[in-house]
C-alpha cells in the first residue's frame, strides 16, 4: 500500500475506523484509509 502523503511504498495495517481498514506509513507515520466516499462515475 502506497502512502498518499509521501508516496512511500511501505505501510502497515493500523486497525479499523467505522469498519474501514486504516493504514500507517512507515516513513512519515501518518494514518490513512484507502476508501474514498463518493459516487462512482
Amino acid at each position: 500500500m502506497q502512502c498518499p502523503h509521501c508516496a512511500h511504498p511501505d505501510s502497515i495495517r493500523y486497525g479499523t475506523s467505522r469498519g474501514v481498514q486504516r493504514y500507517r506509513c512507515q516513513a512519515c507515520r501518518r494514518i490513512f484509509q484507502t476508501l474514498r466516499r463518493g459516487k462512482d462515475p
